[in-house]
C-alpha cells in the first residue's frame, strides 16, 4: 500500500507545471517500479499461504532482481540520459 501511494505522490509531482526536464522517463521509470513491487508482494502472499519456502534458485534470482531494482532507484534519483541508456545495456544482459 505505501508504495502505491509514493507512487502516485511521485506521478503527481512529475505532472506539476515544475516538473523537470526528464519527466516523462521518470513517470516511466515509477510506474514500473509500481508494478514490481505488485508482483514481489503478490509473489510473497502466495508463499506466505502456501506455507512453504521458495527453492533455491528463486532466491538467488530474487537477490539478482534486488539489485537490478536499486540501479533502477538509483536511477530514479539521479536520473540521466548515460545512466539510462548503460541500464538499459545491462536490463538486456540480465533477461
Amino acid at each position: 500500500k505505501s508504495m502505491g501511494i509514493f507512487a502516485d505522490y511521485c506521478r503527481r509531482m512529475l505532472l506539476a507545471d515544475d516538473a523537470p526536464e526528464q519527466a516523462q522517463q521518470l513517470y516511466h521509470i515509477v510506474e514500473q517500479l509500481e508494478k514490481i513491487a505488485d508482483r514481489f508482494k503478490y509473489i510473497c502472499r502466495e508463499y506466505e499461504t502456501a506455507n512453504c519456502k521458495p527453492h533455491v534458485s528463486i532466491i538467488k534470482m530474487t537477490q539478482q532482481i534486488i539489485m537490478f531494482l536499486q540501479q533502477l532507484e538509483e536511477l530514479l534519483y539521479n536520473f540521466s540520459l548515460q545512466k539510462a541508456a548503460e541500464f538499459g545495456k545491462e536490463r538486456k544482459n540480465f533477461f
